[in-house]
């Protein structure tokens, strides 16, 4: 009879070590079962994004590739903006004129008709009529009603090139400098005119179903510079009430948050992505996230499972959006070991909260200018908001905030029509326009809304020695 001490192969082997050979097969176990997590921890990513594709929304950098233009270039928003702002790009302009001119010289703070100076004004004049043909041009594509910007992903997403973006800024901006001119000159009808202009600009990505936080920050700075400059004009000299018509339509397409979705579907994108190309490097010893397979596809679950509930709140009817975003920031947990999506969450939030304050600017001004009509035409102002209603609004726009119509009230300089804002309290229309004077200590204002001055006061509110 053979010895088991004697016998050969594997089995004598380990009868001869059998504390390294528990050794070896626990090892070996545990590989097994590592293995087995790893491929359920993978088929459950494969899932989600299966589901994703399902609702026909990207999942990859390559789902982002193959969205098509649904325009021809010649009748292309974007595309005709761009071109006709690049020459803006390479202009060489004198230090004397580029120390004070608004929006394209070295003077980064962009004034207001309050705070413009004589100088500020010369050099935009200057700026205007040294470049008329750029403007021209500028002018004519704006005769287009809608655009598409081809966004030339890469892989890595966040090697994707955005230069061409640049040019889109220097066409609205340059329309901003022309609204100053304008209304500085108190005509009324050209300042109209460069303004719809300005919030057609701000069509420039309405055809992106999938849309880049670039792009979404620079929709939001044509839209802050339009709403803002508004107010500003309807104040100084005042606006054509076919004018005010046609610019209360535009601010229907800046009052729904549409456009977030898109920039959220890019963002979950972004972040799976960043961890396809993470796999991809080598593994230290010492990366016990990645080398741990139950751990290695924590993160990406997480961030999947977070953005698409953010989708999924956002898409929510408009009166409940706002309230369905901020039950989703209380919701939702953020793994202790997943930094970068932590950041990336909070960033997402900020860029939505952002959002939500222009789009409660925006639901506020369409408000006011109905206002103003009913001033122009009634010789008064409306006495609460219900009688703009049908004749000045089909229906009182909705706070996003908390859902109830907006607020409004008449003080001794005019009117005021606001927005809680995020934090959800009335501080009584504590709002932009009434914070104290430049020098002094910059508070926050807690609601969002707009201030129109009575006509008889416009001048004096813009005027040196005025007071707000």
């Amino acid at each position: 009879m053979t010895n088991d001490r004697t016998r050969r192969g594997i089995v004598g082997w380990l009868i001869r070590h059998p504390f390294l050979g528990a050794s070896i097969l626990a090892v070996l176990l545990l590989a097994a079962v590592a293995a087995l997590l790893d491929r359920s921890a993978s088929n459950g990513i494969q899932r989600r994004i299966a589901e994703i594709r399902s609702r026909g929304e990207p999942a990859s950098a390559a789902d982002l590739l193959a969205e098509c233009s649904p325009l021809p270039d010649e009748e292309n928003l974007t595309t005709a903006l761009i071109e006709a702002a690049k020459p803006l790009a390479t202009l060489e302009i004198p230090q004397d004129k580029a120390a004070v001119l608004p929006y394209f010289g070295s003077m980064y703070e962009r004034p207001t008709l309050k705070t413009l100076t004589a100088d500020q004004l010369d050099a935009a004049n200057w700026f205007l009529d040294r470049y008329a043909d750029i403007l021209r041009d500028v002018h004519g594509a704006c005769r287009l009603p809608t655009g598409w910007h081809g966004v030339r992903w890469t892989e890595p997403i966040t090697h994707t090139p955005f230069g061409e973006l640049v040019h889109l800024r220097h066409a609205w901006k340059l329309i901003s400098l022309e609204v100053l001119a304008a209304a500085a000159a108190n005509d009324q009808s050209r300042a109209g005119e460069c303004l719809k202009k300005l919030f057609r600009c701000g069509h420039a990505f309405d055809k992106n179903r999938a849309v880049p936080d670039i792009a979404l920050i620079h929709r939001r700075g044509i839209a802050e510079a339009a709403v803002t400059q508004t107010v500003d004009v309807i104040n100084h000299c005042g606006l054509p009430p076919a004018c005010l018509v046609a610019l209360q339509t535009e601010l229907e397409h800046c009052r729904h948050p549409a456009t977030l979705v898109g920039s959220i579907m890019v963002a979950r994108v972004t972040y799976m992505d960043l961890w396809i190309h993470g796999r991809k490097t080598p593994v230290s010893l010492f990366d016990f996230q990645r080398m741990t397979p139950a751990r290695r596809f924590k993160g990406e679950q997480a961030g999947l499972d977070a953005y698409t509930a953010l989708i999924a709140a956002l898409q929510r009817p408009e009166d409940e959006v706002f309230s369905a975003f901020k039950s989703w920031q209380s919701s939702t947990v953020i793994p202790s070991d997943c930094p970068s999506l932590g950041i990336s969450v909070a960033l997402s939030s900020d860029l939505i909260t952002r959002e939500f304050r222009l789009l409660a600017r925006s639901r506020a001004l369409q408000t006011a200018i109905a206002c103003e009509r009913f001033r122009l035409s009634q010789g008064r102002w409306p006495s609460e908001l219900s009688e703009l209603v049908p004749d000045y609004m089909n229906a009182i726009p909705n706070d996003l905030f908390d859902g109830q119509p907006l607020r409004y009230q008449m003080i001794p300089e005019g009117i005021k029509v606001w927005s809680i804002g995020p934090d959800g309290r009335d501080d009584g229309g504590d709002i932009d326009q009434q914070r104290p004077a430049a020098g002094t200590e910059a508070i926050e204002p807690k609601d969002v809304g707009w201030l129109i001055m009575h006509p008889e006061l416009r001048a004096a509110y813009l005027s040196d020695d005025g007071e707000q």
